[in-house]
């Protein structure tokens, strides 16, 4: 349960951002509000240096994933015009259903992985 609870506590601060932005892209409509794609692109630049700074990359690929591809779609709208941005954003998109998927089942699978064992392994 400690383990749940440290890993819950090195991520509180940006999971809840990292929804934010990625919410906030999701949704976006033609015409592409400007200042809506500015304020991601800050705020994955953001994520991305409190990621790199509390080591989270080898910890938590899946958010590392998320913020990159959150990065990579707001720069594609901002500096590249739209060029590949529906292909950052699905993947965007599937990147942020699987660390959703890992946020909320696997800590109930590691609360009882030491009641669990795999034969011949």
């Amino acid at each position: 349960m400690a383990w749940k609870d440290h890993r819950y506590q090195e991520l509180k601060e940006i999971l809840p951002r990292i929804d934010v932005a990625v919410q906030t892209l999701l949704r976006l409509e033609e015409p592409v509000a400007h200042e809506k794609v500015l304020s991601v692109w800050h705020e994955a630049q953001w994520l991305q240096e409190r990621v790199h700074q509390q080591g989270l990359v080898q910890r938590h690929p899946q958010v590392h994933e998320v913020v990159s591809f959150l990065s990579l779609s707001s720069f594609s709208l901002l500096y590249l015009h739209g060029e590949s941005f529906q292909t950052y954003r699905e993947e965007l998109q599937s990147r942020y259903k699987s660390l959703l998927r890992w946020v909320y089942f696997f800590p109930k699978y590691a609360s009882n992985a030491e009641d669990r064992r795999i034969s011949n392994l």
